[in-house]
């Protein structure tokens, strides 16, 4: 195996070139798909409280429970936020549509059974 950067041959086990330093492109692979792996534990944290938040929405029938929801909702659109700005991981389209709509209906519920009290 050659350095891309200088040409010098490398053995099999180096992880930077001595010559000129550069690292070698194997070990970058390896780095890649770690990283590959945390952005999708980022987005399945996401998704995931995204479900909470739209389930609590089927189930809001007391005030404490939508509220609940409400703040679960919240708090998956600020992760989703963090994550697009901190690790440049896309929205998902379902998931920021479940954490909306779970918000908005959590909220009319919440609004809807304090007045009724």
């Amino acid at each position: 195996m050659y350095c891309r950067n200088c040409g010098k041959e490398l053995a099999n086990n180096e992880v930077y070139c001595p010559n000129c330093g550069m690292m070698i492109s194997n070990k970058t692979n390896s780095v890649a798909k770690v990283l590959e792996k945390d952005q999708n534990k980022l987005e399945n944290t996401s998704s995931f409280l995204a479900k909470i938040s739209f389930i609590t929405m089927i189930v809001s029938f007391h005030s404490f429970i939508a509220l609940i929801g409400l703040i679960i909702g919240i708090i998956s659109i600020v992760i989703s936020l963090i994550n697009k700005v901190k690790h440049n991981v896309n929205f998902n389209g379902l998931t920021l549509a479940m954490s909306i709509s779970g918000i908005i209906t959590n909220l009319m519920i919440f609004v809807f059974l304090m007045f009724l009290i």
